[in-house]
C-alpha cells in the first residue's frame, strides 16, 4: 500500500474521534498534535479491521453476499487506476465516516453514550472550576453571583452552562443585578428583575418567552468571580440596610 494512502484512515480516525458522543469532547480539549496521535491510532485500528474484512471476504465468499463485495473488490482495483490498491484504506476512512452515525443513533449504543452524559462528564473530568460550579448551578438549580471586571454584578439562575467543547460564554436568566463600589467592594443591589418576572407573569399572554429575552450572555474573560448564592444565607451573615436580598 502507497505511503500517501495512509492518509484515508487518519482521515477516517479523524472523523470517528471527533464525532462519536463517547469521545467528541475528549477530542475537542486536545491540541493538534495530541489530535494528531489520536486520530493515528483510531485510524490505524480502522485500518486493521478492514484488512480483516478484506481477508475475511477472500476466504469466506459464500457467507452474507461476500461474493458481490468480493467483485465490487476486484472491479475497484482493475477498473480505477488512479486508487488503485486504495481499497482497504478507503474502507477504513468509510468506517471511520459512519461509525459515529451508527453508535450514536442505533440501540445499545445509543443509550449508553448520550451527548448529554459525555458533556457532563468531560466538564467533571477536563473542565476548569469555573465549568464545574457552573454545572453544579444548572443541575441543582441553585443561584450564582457573578462579578465582571466592569464591577457589574449579576445573581441569577445558569440557563445555558459552559459547552465542553466551547468555553467563551454562557447564558444567566438575571434576578437581581448592581455593582461593586470602587472603595470597599461592598455589593450594592439596583435591578430586580425578579419583581418585573413577577408582574410579566401576571399581565403578559406569553410570559416564559418573555423572560427568557431577559437573558444574559456572559463572555468567559469578563469574570472576575463567580460563587453560588442563597439570598437567605447572604442576608443572615452578611447584613446589610441597603442590601436586602431575597430570592
Amino acid at each position: 500500500m502507497p505511503f500517501n494512502l495512509l492518509l484515508l484512515p487518519l482521515i477516517g480516525g479523524f472523523i470517528l474521534l471527533s464525532h462519536w458522543n463517547l469521545t467528541l469532547y475528549f477530542a475537542k480539549r486536545l491540541d493538534k498534535e495530541r489530535l494528531l496521535l489520536y486520530s493515528s491510532l483510531v485510524g490505524a485500528i480502522l485500518l486493521g479491521l478492514s484488512f480483516g474484512f478484506s481477508i475475511l471476504i477472500v476466504s469466506h465468499p459464500t457467507w452474507f453476499g461476500f461474493r458481490g463485495v468480493l467483485a465490487f473488490r476486484e472491479w475497484w482495483a482493475y477498473n480505477t487506476p488512479p486508487f488503485r490498491y486504495s481499497g482497504i484504506a478507503t474502507l477504513s476512512l468509510v468506517l471511520g465516516a459512519a461509525s459515529p452515525w451508527f453508535l450514536n443513533r442505533f440501540w445499545p449504543f445509543c443509550l449508553l453514550w448520550t451527548k448529554e452524559e459525555r458533556g457532563e462528564k468531560a466538564t467533571q473530568r477536563y473542565g476548569s472550576t469555573l465549568e464545574q460550579l457552573l454545572l453544579k448551578a444548572l443541575k441543582e438549580e441553585k443561584y450564582v453571583m457573578i462579578t465582571l471586571s466592569s464591577g457589574k454584578v449579576y445573581i441569577g439562575r445558569v440557563v445555558t452552562s459552559l459547552a465542553p467543547e466551547d468555553n467563551r460564554s454562557f447564558e444567566l436568566l438575571p434576578f437581581k443585578s448592581g455593582y461593586r463600589e470602587a472603595g470597599n467592594l461592598r455589593l450594592e443591589i439596583t435591578t430586580h428583575y425578579d419583581e418585573a418576572y413577577q408582574k410579566i407573569f401576571e399581565n403578559e399572554g406569553d410570559p416564559f418567552e418573555t423572560v427568557a429575552d431577559f437573558g444574559v450572555v456572559i463572555p468567559v474573560k469578563e469574570i472576575v468571580s463567580a460563587t453560588l448564592f442563597s439570598g437567605d444565607i447572604y442576608q443572615k451573615y452578611f447584613p446589610h440596610p441597603t442590601r436586602l436580598i431575597t430570592l
